[in-house]
Order: structure tokens, then C-alpha cells, then sequence
């Protein structure tokens, strides 16, 4: 059965700077990515579940204000 939520991925990465920016964000809170990896996460609107940790870590590292629900889409829903 297919869910009908998906992450709103290229809103997150914008959030956290854009493509390199949060390549290398994630990187230095110990999460080993490529540009490449987020990239794809932002076509497919879906990334692993650690990875979506990391920018948790990462935003507490910035002081900044990071909630899931900023980036859960519904199908059907109008953002």
C-alpha cells in the first residue's frame, strides 16, 4: 500500500542553504553524504530516515528552528 505523505524535500534543502550548503552541513554533524545523494532526495521527494535525523542534529547545532511537519506534504494538499 502506497502512503499518500511525502517530505517536501527541496523546501528542506533551501531551508538548510540550498545544494552544497546542506551537503555540507550534514557532513559536518557526522552524516557522510554527496551532493549528488541530496540531490536525488529532492527529485524523489523522500530521504532516509537517518538523514532526516541529521538535519534535526544539524538544526539544533545552528540554533535553528527546524519542525517535521514544515515538510510534510499530503497529497492533494496546496503549498
Amino acid at each position: 500500500m502506497k502512503t499518500n505523505i511525502s517530505i517536501n524535500t527541496r523546501l528542506l534543502v533551501r531551508d538548510f542553504g540550498g545544494l552544497t550548503a546542506a551537503t555540507h552541513g550534514l557532513n559536518e554533524v557526522g552524516h557522510q553524504i554527496t551532493k549528488n545523494a541530496v540531490d536525488k532526495w529532492r527529485r524523489r521527494e523522500s530521504l532516509p530516515s537517518e538523514s532526516m535525523l541529521a538535519f534535526a542534529v544539524l538544526a539544533k547545532q545552528k540554533n535553528q528552528r527546524f519542525d517535521l511537519l514544515d515538510y510534510v506534504i499530503k497529497k492533494g494538499d496546496v503549498r
